[in-house]
């Protein structure tokens, strides 16, 4: 997507604007988070993490369409 990670402008802008979610600057997450629902203690995962951690990428079963 070309205009991914860039500043909106035009008709995209007006839609974030007109979104319900928007709070003015970002979007804001209209679910709150669950209490105790991560440890906070727990480390974050890393993109390395998600894309080349071994076991965690091969598929428990087949892929289907």
């Amino acid at each position: 997507m070309k205009s991914f990670g860039g500043t909106p402008q035009g008709a995209r802008l007006e839609r974030i604007k007109a979104s319900p979610r928007w709070a003015g600057e970002r979007f804001r997450n209209v679910h709150p988070i669950i209490p105790g629902l991560r440890d906070p203690s727990a480390s974050m995962p890393t993109i390395r993490e998600f894309l080349c951690d071994g076991e965690r990428r091969t598929p428990r079963r087949p892929l289907h369409r």
